[in-house]
């Protein structure tokens, strides 16, 4: 076992490491990247590696321009709750809710950026963004509408998807009907065939209704 590099209790038990290969068989763990609690993608882009993960109350992003040999650390954006980033052409794009408004808000920034850029679309009002994948050539939030309740409590009222090509526009996004609210645990694209697993969204209300994993078939860019 390994001590954690923080000492903070409150915490993931075990901080964020990368590791890589050049065969699939051994492994080396990679000794520059700055103490993470947790990593939640890698993706490459052009002659870029990308990792965006969380450390405290803030999502952080690294990029690697030498297959993740060495990493350099880019700028922080402060959240203190429910981020959803994801890495979309270049670009790490993260929606989230504050807890003391209703309108989901999207942050975007550059990887070679030294700054995040926000902003709260007018297509995203009144929405609670839950999860977000990249399908395609989009990224595309699942989440739900928001209602207030008798006692002025925030309170889900039906699942909606959203799509954007670049993190700025956004749109509702059509499924096959019925769609009960579930989102991507699982993507696979081979050529232009997309086939995505789905699983049950997390509710405001208590536990979803359908609760059985759905599986999409499609095409996607080749």
């Amino acid at each position: 076992t390994e001590k954690k590099p923080d000492d903070d209790s409150f915490n993931d038990p075990t901080d964020a490491a990368m590791w890589r290969s050049t065969d699939g068989r051994h492994w080396i763990r990679v000794g520059q990247v700055s103490a993470a609690d947790r990593i939640f993608e890698l993706s490459t882009t052009g002659r870029f590696v990308v990792a965006v993960g969380r450390r405290s109350q803030s999502t952080v992003t690294w990029r690697s321009t030498d297959s993740g040999a060495t990493w350099t650390e880019g700028p922080e954006l402060a959240d203190d709750c429910c981020s959803v980033p994801r890495v979309l052409n270049g670009r790490v794009v993260v929606a989230l809710l504050p807890v003391d408004r209703s309108d989901a808000t999207v942050s975007t920034t550059d990887i070679t950026s030294g700054s995040w850029t926000s902003t709260r679309p007018a297509a995203l009002r009144g929405y609670r963004p839950e999860s977000a994948a990249v399908i395609g050539a989009s990224i595309v939030t699942f989440g739900w509408t928001l209602k207030v309740d008798g006692d002025a409590l925030l309170q889900d009222d039906r699942p909606r998807a959203f799509a954007s090509s670049d993190g700025l526009s956004w749109a509702p996004a059509t499924f096959p009907t019925p769609w009960t609210g579930n989102a991507p645990t699982s993507i696979a694209q081979r050529g232009n065939q997309l086939v995505v697993v789905l699983g049950p969204l997390d509710s405001l209300n208590g536990p979803p209704a359908a609760l059985n994993p759905t599986v999409w078939l499609g095409t996607g860019p080749g």
